[in-house]
């Protein structure tokens, strides 16, 4: 019989200021989050980390310091994102968890990352044909 473990899940947990996650980004995706009984909708950016896990960042659309930062980035390119500090404390809700986008300076596109998560590396071969 077949042993199966749980898969757990790896989205960034934003618990004090100082918190952060890098990588290079791999792929974006849209979803909804109606955790506060409200449907809002939310954007996901997974970053493959230098151990070659990934994890996952979210961002409310209505967030512009998550949206427009990484929005900003491209595929392939190796960002870092920060709790940088908490907002103002709204009656009956959290304070906003202020988050900061970082790019790497040279911006480069690390294209061979961005392949090996989707299953697309090119493997290199040393066989040849030899054609008469």
């Amino acid at each position: 019989m077949t042993e199966f473990v749980e898969v757990k899940s790896n989205w960034m947990k934003w618990d004090k200021v100082g918190d952060s996650c890098e990588g290079v980004l791999v792929k974006t995706s849209m979803g909804e989050n109606s955790i506060s009984g409200v449907k809002v909708a939310q954007k996901k950016y997974t970053l493959m980390q230098e151990d070659e896990t990934t994890i996952d960042v979210f961002g409310k659309t209505g967030n512009p310091e998550v949206i427009t930062g990484l929005e900003n980035v491209k595929i392939g390119q190796k960002v870092k994102v920060e709790f940088y500090k908490e907002g103002e404390k709204k009656p009956g809700k959290h304070a906003a968890k202020i988050i900061k986008v970082y790019e790497e300076g040279n911006k480069e596109i690390y294209q061979d990352i961005v392949n090996e998560f989707n299953g697309t590396a090119f493997v290199e071969t040393e066989d040849t044909i030899e054609i008469e």
